[in-house]
């Protein structure tokens, strides 16, 4: 039934070297769902203004996921890829907002998960080392089942992600399998 769905989050998170970019959104239910009327909103520097916006779509089954890169992320790992978009474009100092919701209805509008903190720049990153948003890539631990709602507290990797090292891209498309 619809109104027990909980919405998809960010399990994977790559901001790698020159165009790396990538984020995994993951659907926690057991049924399909909807990104038709989800999207990604990258607020850049510390802005509380959106400076980038990826429209989202598809149906993405259960327990799978969606992933989205920059069209010019390396070639040898577009593959990995299920939209490819120019308007992916993010550094280590930028949150990154998943929205669900009336697109045409801001009362409707739910976040669903946050990277980053909207309206504070941390410098070059959130976090250090490879458990970093800046030239890392982040997996979502597997005991996370939901995301994180609220777009401007702070924000701690270490929380809820584990680290790997820069241009990691082999845990794309596949959460916690």
């Amino acid at each position: 039934h619809a109104d027990c769905m909980v919405e998809p989050f960010f399990s994977e998170y790559i901001e790698g070297s020159s165009w790396n970019k990538a984020l995994e959104i993951y659907n926690p239910n057991e049924q399909a769902f909807n990104l038709e009327h989800c999207w990604v909103e990258i607020y850049s520097n510390g802005s509380t203004d959106v400076g980038y916006t990826v429209a989202l779509s598809d149906v993405v089954p259960g327990g799978e996921t969606q992933v989205l890169c920059n069209d010019r992320m390396d070639e040898s790992e577009q593959g990995r890829c299920d939209i490819l978009e120019n308007s992916l474009i993010f550094n280590g100092d930028d949150a990154v907002v998943l929205i669900c919701g009336g697109a045409g209805d801001a009362e409707a509008r739910r976040i669903a998960d946050v990277i980053g903190q909207v309206g504070n720049d941390p410098g070059s990153s959130w976090g250090s080392g490879n458990l970093s948003t800046k030239n890392a890539t982040l997996r979502r631990d597997c005991g996370v089942v939901i995301g994180d709602d609220v777009k401007d507290d702070v924000f701690t990797p270490a929380e809820s992600f584990v680290g790997e090292d820069i241009d990691v891209f082999d845990g794309l498309g596949a959460h916690c399998d």
